[in-house]
């Protein structure tokens, strides 16, 4: 059974970056009305990886290890409503699909709350099955590994949806890393007693093949070594000469590549039941296993028994004479299953549950930055905003919207309060060129457009300051109660329109000033997913052009905006890092990127570009984009003449 005491016990042991994750401080870039997979550890996470990519639907995948968190999103957080909020508010999942035995009882409440489908894949009863099914429930369907498991849950009530196998491995891919003078065998997630008796078997009757050694758990390299001591170990070559020890983790697969013969680990073991041969069999590779094999027995048809130790050498020979083939691959009928049965994204949900209580003081805080009396300025004023906090488009409408208006022969002046400057003097910050520094990334936006900018706390000192502007507008302006507005925008994201409750329970503002137009944001994402579009303009939001040219080779990005995945999605990158909205770049984060890609084009927003200095975006090789935003019927005869 697993649960949040158990996660807390493990966590105690782990770094703090890790622990922000299981704790839920900070999500991965996911988008609303996503597939949300689960796999506990490498050889689930890899299988959870190929299905996310099959999907027609957004997924993201979860892990419970460090080394299943290379084929993931992120690590699972803490099995509590209160660490799962944040990720499940952000994601809103259409599905809950765990991949094999994995099952926990904190992300199934969640999901039987907002009536999401549990999902298991590759499902089998397994250890604790039973208890299970009496305590804390079964899935709502299953992909059964084989017919025994089917038959297993059909019994209980549960809809069966097929037999899918493991799904684990895949097509050959990448070639190996590793070439061989001569013909070798493999021992495949070995175990005590597997090495010693592969190697006993190898010299018996293949004393001119090589082996390759790669034990189940790295913990046991150097008791493996002992037995080889002549060996090489993996990450140290790249030619065999000789027997070679596997060190390293996620390329197996490839390593696989060539073999004559496969032994996998485990099948002589009652209490661990066998491991998967799935990756041997993608590989082309003859398998050879002992007698216990129930954890994957419909894997291993036609592989052949080593029935003890002893007959090992006889099984060997027969499979290096007979050869095997690849199985047949179901991904795609699975993902196929799998987007039909989706449903309706979960409903919008607090990311902070356990702060709804202080809410009444936030509302008074908006009450009391609205009293008072509205100052009227000598132009006209248009103010911007949103009733979320983050990441409706409340940038990308101001934008558009001083775009049109000098298009229509308007100065137009900007007053931004200059969120994430780093020049924190108490002054007015004015500046005529972009310098995010002082202005803020928003800021900086509008200032490369020519527009004059004012930053300061006090919108009104900045509307203010923009002498000669024939035309205000208030960027992120609908909560200022100190200037009149003549015109008030809206901006709403369609996939969240409730903002996902009040601060600081959600991103909404109560008590803003009511809107004379509504633009909606990401119309399309929320109908893709099923989801309904509030009434408004909608705005069209495409990405806009490359600076300073478009990006060739392999593609890493990165983003600190107020959605991440946003930027991402329109992206075919080889890696994503998610930086917090607004970010401040140091030297040490830009050396790390540097780092991170030194075999390809970094690419960014056009809100980080102008965070880094020149110098830096320069020796990156640093490519950005921002956003096109389109808004047809929008009523421009609304807007103030110059």
């Amino acid at each position: 059974m697993n649960g949040w005491p158990v996660d807390l016990a493990l966590l105690a042991a782990r770094a703090w970056p890790v622990s922000r994750e299981r704790l839920g401080l900070s999500t991965p870039p996911v988008q609303p009305g996503s597939v949300w997979i689960h796999g506990a550890s490498l050889g689930e996470c890899r299988t959870a990886r190929r299905l996310a990519s099959a999907l027609e639907r957004p997924a993201f995948v979860t892990a419970d290890t460090a080394a299943g968190a290379a084929f993931a999103d992120a690590l699972r957080p803490l099995d509590h409503p209160w660490a799962l909020a944040p990720l499940w508010a952000e994601s809103r999942p259409a599905m809950l699909v765990f991949v094999e035995s994995g099952w926990y009882p904190g992300i199934v409440a969640l999901a039987r709350r907002d009536g999401v489908p549990v999902v298991s894949i590759a499902a089998r009863p397994g250890r604790g099955a039973s208890l299970r099914a009496r305590a804390l429930g079964l899935p709502d369907a299953v992909l059964a590994r084989d017919d025994a498991a089917a038959a297993w849950f059909g019994a209980r009530g549960v809809r069966v949806l097929g037999v899918c196998g493991t799904l684990k491995g895949g097509p050959p891919g990448a070639p190996s890393p590793l070439t061989w003078d001569g013909p070798f065998i493999a021992g495949v997630s070995t175990r005590p007693g597997d090495e010693a008796a592969l190697i006993r078997a190898r010299d018996t009757s293949f004393p001119e093949a090589r082996l390759l050694l790669a034990p189940r758990h790295l913990e046991r390299l150097a008791e493996v070594r002992a037995l080889l001591p002549d060996a090489s170990l993996r990450s140290e070559t790249t030619h065999a000469t000789g027997d070679v020890l596997v060190d390293t983790v996620g390329e197996l697969d490839r390593l696989l590549t060539g073999a004559a013969v496969a032994f996998i680990g485990g099948t002589y073991d009652e209490a661990i039941g066998g491991h998967s041969p799935a990756e041997a069999r993608w590989a082309g590779v003859s398998v050879v296993h002992g007698p216990v094999v129930r954890n994957n027995a419909a894997d291993f048809e036609g592989a052949f028994l080593a029935a003890t130790p002893d007959d090992l050498p006889e099984a060997l020979r027969r499979a290096w004479d007979q050869g095997a083939s690849p199985p047949a691959d179901r991904l795609a009928e699975t993902a196929r299953v799998l987007d039909d049965l989706a449903v309706t994204p979960a409903p919008e949900r607090s990311p902070r549950p356990w702060a709804k209580a202080l809410q009444p003081v936030q509302r008074a805080g908006m009450r009391w930055r609205r009293a008072g009396r509205a100052v009227s300025l000598d132009v006209p004023v248009i103010a911007v905003g949103s009733a979320n906090a983050r990441g409706s488009g409340k940038t990308s409408t101001a934008l558009w919207l001083a775009d049109r208006l000098a298009e229509a022969g308007h100065d137009v002046g900007i007053a931004t309060r200059g969120t994430g400057r780093t020049h924190r003097d108490p002054g007015l910050s004015h500046v005529h060129g972009a310098d995010a520094a002082w202005l803020g990334d928003e800021g900086a936006l509008f200032a490369l457009r020519g527009h004059r900018v004012a930053a300061h706390a006090d919108r009104l000192r900045a509307a203010r300051a923009l002498w000669g502007a024939s035309v205000v507008v208030l960027e992120d302006g609908l909560q200022t109660g100190s200037i009149r507005a003549d015109l008030r925008i809206a901006a709403v994201d369609a996939r969240f329109p409730g903002a996902r409750g009040l601060l600081p329970a959600g991103e909404g503002r109560g008590s803003l000033a009511p809107a004379d137009l509504t633009l909606v944001h990401h119309a399309g994402s929320a109908r893709r997913v099923g989801l309904a579009v509030p009434a408004g303009l909608e705005a069209h939001r495409t990405p806009g052009p490359w600076s300073p040219t478009a990006p060739s080779g392999p593609v890493y990005a990165f983003a600190g905006i107020g959605r991440n995945a946003d930027f991402f999605a329109d992206l075919d990158t080889r890696a994503v890092c998610g930086f917090q909205d607004h970010h401040t770049y140091t030297e040490q984060d830009l050396e790390t990127l540097r780092c991170w890609a030194s075999d390809g084009t970094l690419v960014t927003t056009d809100r980080d570009a102008v965070r880094i200095p020149a110098a830096w975006r320069e020796a990156l090789g640093l490519r950005w984009r921002g956003v096109t935003l389109e808004v047809p019927g929008f009523p421009l005869e609304r807007l103030p003449c110059p």
